[in-house]
């Protein structure tokens, strides 16, 4: 098990070159979304521009993919002709994906499952399309129900499954909430064929950053103590509904606000 620190993200976002081009920072593939769900997919694509893609291309059934693309002027969607991603797009699917591959040099990724459904068709067609991509994937949502049906598809893949702690237990059978920091650190939660695979949307995650952030709760707690002291008045009796006490709030608020801007440049740099 590895902690990433900020010295690893520093690496991954080095500066880049003046001369850079398009797909010279990946490209990346989200599969998702039906008739009724067309914002997760969308929000993936948006987060990997966030992340610094330099493009996100978006598959997903038409009247989703038209949502979509209204969403933003950088959103390129692709509709398929049905209300759920089948079996029978399987085939169009792989091609876009070696495309994607082929244009981005080897750059490519995918996020598959936001809002795609747990149809059993809609489950199948993922698990087949899993089975026959080797690029990294980010396996989640309904996309996590349908590997847990067939799970040897992960094999010796570079997939990666963000569960939250339910989807979690459909895959383990575990329960993280009854699992101790020192079984999840070693790695007894994860088992079975999703060893190596899972990142659990949970409070347990944040076991990778204890030392970091017992290191911030410490600093919040001087500064609570400094604040204390330097203002006494705040934690004062007064009526709520006085002038001094709405103007003292507001000095509250603004100091705050302030603070907060500070605290969070620090980090950053740091």
């Amino acid at each position: 098990m590895k902690t990433v620190t900020a010295k690893d993200i520093k690496k991954i976002y080095a500066p880049r070159a003046p001369e850079s081009k398009k797909y010279d920072f990946g490209l990346m593939l989200v599969i998702g979304g039906s008739e009724f769900y067309s914002g997760a997919p969308a929000l993936s694509a948006l987060a990997g521009f966030r992340a610094g893609l330099d493009m996100v291309r978006i598959i997903a059934p038409k009247r989703a993919a038209d949502i979509i693309a209204s969403f933003s002027p950088i959103l390129a969607s692709y509709g398929l002709d049905n209300s759920h991603f089948l079996k029978e797009h399987v085939t169009l699917v792989l091609t876009r994906t070696m495309a994607a591959k082929e244009a981005s040099q080897g750059k490519a990724s995918v996020v598959i499952g936001g809002g795609l459904g747990r149809t059993k068709e809609t489950q199948e067609a993922v698990v087949e399309y899993l089975a026959q991509v080797d690029i990294p994937c980010v396996i989640d949502a309904d996309a996590i129900h349908a590997v847990a049906q067939k799970p040897e598809v992960l094999a010796s893949k570079p997939f990666v499954i963000t569960a939250h702690t339910r989807e979690f237990y459909i895959l383990t059978g575990k329960e993280v909430r009854e699992l101790s920091q020192r079984s999840y650190r070693d790695g007894e939660a994860r088992g079975g064929s999703f060893a190596d695979n899972n990142f659990i949307k949970s409070k347990h995650r944040y076991y990778f950053r204890r030392q970091r952030s017992c290191a911030r709760e410490r600093r919040l707690s001087i500064y609570d103590g400094w604040r204390n002291r330097r203002y006494p008045s705040w934690h004062s009796g007064r009526p709520a509904g006085s002038r001094s006490s709405a103007l003292r709030s507001s000095s509250r608020g603004s100091i705050h606000k302030r603070q907060s801007r500070r605290t969070r440049r620090k980090e950053i740099q740091r």
